[in-house]
């Protein structure tokens, strides 16, 4: 009688493996990253998480309810980016998110 795998090993065969996120809170945002051309066409800006260091394309649609600022409009989004300390893929338990000109990186 031969052994059937079980259910996670044809899973992992079949889709892959990941690995878990290196969530330490402290990654630092690359100034030259924020600079490059967005890749999605309704893209209106980039989402820096600090807690695991992923980069995002937010639309504004997407990008305005996460603002704690009032009267921020789409076209206030253009040459910032949201610096966040979490996100869903690290552990998503701190909301702070801010609003900050790339400028102010570049020195």
């Amino acid at each position: 009688m031969t052994k059937q795998p079980d259910g996670e090993a044809v899973k992992a065969e079949l889709l892959g493996t990941t690995v878990p996120i290196h969530a330490t809170g402290k990654h630092v945002v690359d100034p030259a990253r924020l600079q490059e051309a967005l890749g999605k066409s309704d893209s209106a800006i980039r989402l820096f998480c600090t807690g695991c260091g992923q980069y995002y394309e937010l639309s504004a649609e997407d990008a305005l309810p996460l603002i704690p600022e009032d009267d921020v409009w789409p076209e206030d989004l253009e040459g910032k980016f949201l610096n966040a300390a979490s996100c869903s893929q690290c552990d998503g338990s701190d909301p702070t998110v801010v609003l900050v000109p790339i400028r102010h990186l570049l020195g």
